[in-house]
């Protein structure tokens, strides 16, 4: 009975400010909140997955570049002619640069 006997001490201006203010704000206080937390959440997810894509985007190029170039290094390790211009010893500059204009596998 107390808060009745306070309340009906209060003025009519009073009173609906304070009614306003338990119907109105705080539910859409509470709702903004949750709703924060939920769009916050599924950005941040949003965000982890585009980086987990370009993160295997990334990796499937690199694999791909990398994929070519040791292909082409295991071809050239293997070759024996590679091997044979590589071990000879020239007698002058201008012999081995004519050796290495005639291997054709550099200019494929």
């Amino acid at each position: 009975m107390k808060w009745i006997d306070k309340t009906n001490n209060i003025r009519l201006k009073r009173k609906l400010i304070i009614s306003f203010i338990l119907v109105v704000f705080i539910p859409v206080g509470i709702v903004g909140a949750l709703l924060t937390q939920s769009l916050r959440q599924t950005a941040l997810n949003d965000a982890v997955q585009q980086t987990s894509n370009d993160v295997e985007k990334v990796k499937t190029r690199i694999g791909e570049i990398l994929k070519l170039s040791i292909e082409i290094s295991n071809k050239l390790a293997t070759d024996p002619r590679l091997e044979a211009l590589v071990n000879k010893r020239y007698e002058s500059n201008y012999s081995v640069v004519e050796a290495y204009r005639q291997y054709q596998e550099f200019e494929q």
